[in-house]
């Protein structure tokens, strides 16, 4: 810290801190003018020395500006509008093969269900975040020593 690095790469830095040590660390942090990225599991500390947050999550990397409760409020507003909109889709989805089922075979609505088909063809289809981490299929028992 005392070297003026370009950047700083912290993880857990409040770990094993006392209360004065994770202040003074905390102050550091606000007035240090370069870059540094940093991992915690502290969120109040997290709150008082973020203002950016990265956030990956499927391959995909998204710029929250703001604390992490903001980027939390955030984070879930968006997820909550993409499984509605996928929800939406899926109901959009059914409902036209659907109507091609029905009406592919017919000579009067064959037409229709063709046009119906392309647009199913063309869509893109949302895909919702998948669950990395199943608490289901970890063990909590441990063979003794």
């Amino acid at each position: 810290l005392f070297g003026n690095p370009d950047i700083l790469l912290l993880d857990e830095p409040t770990n094993y801190l006392d209360v004065q040590h994770i202040e003074w660390l905390k102050r550091y942090l606000q007035d240090y003018e370069n870059a540094f990225i940093l991992i915690s599991h502290d969120i109040p500390f997290l709150n008082s020395v973020v203002n950016l947050i990265y956030h990956m999550e499927n391959q995909k990397l998204d710029r929250y500006v703001g604390d992490y409760d903001r980027f939390m409020e955030v984070y879930e507003m968006k997820k909550s509008q993409l499984e509605a909109a996928y929800n939406r889709q899926q109901a959009e989805i059914a409902k036209l093969q659907d109507f091609v089922a029905r009406n592919k075979a017919r000579v009067a609505t064959r037409n229709m269900a063709m046009s119906r088909q392309k647009k199913l063809d063309k869509m893109e289809v949302i895909e919702l975040a998948k669950e990395t981490f199943q608490t289901s299929s970890v063990s909590d028992e441990f063979p003794q020593a």
